[in-house]
């Protein structure tokens, strides 16, 4: 009978040992899980930096968009002010042919009537 009792100890340590071991392998899942929550916590939040500079990046894109536009628009219209300014000139130089021709007409008129008068 004492050695049914010793046989019958020997299976609660041995089934205590088994559940000790069982307890560690839960626990070792346990913190496994834990360590895979914080590694995909860390690639979630890394994918938010990410996401978050990807929208800066877009948002930068859109401003050097919107003033190269701008820079396009002022030199289309600085493009306009110098045509505008050229024909100005262009104008300009015709009447100032047109003043000095009608000059040269009139002091030719005055040559021809002096050298009439001189007659």
């Amino acid at each position: 009978m004492v050695e049914n009792m010793q046989v019958s100890n020997d299976h609660i340590m041995e089934a205590y040992d088994d559940t000790m071991i069982s307890n560690d392998d839960t626990k070792k899942a346990y913190d496994d899980t834990m360590i895979s929550n914080d590694d995909t916590k860390k690639a979630y939040d890394d994918t938010m930096i990410s996401k978050d500079d990807t929208k800066k990046a877009y948002d930068d894109t859109m401003i050097s968009k919107d003033d190269t536009k701008k820079a396009y628009d002022d030199t289309m219209i600085s493009k306009d002010d110098t045509k505008k300014a050229y024909d100005d000139t262009m104008i300009s130089k015709d009447d100032t042919k047109k003043a000095y021709d009608d000059t040269i007409f009139s002091n030719d008129d005055t040559k021809k009537t002096y050298d009439d008068t001189k007659c």
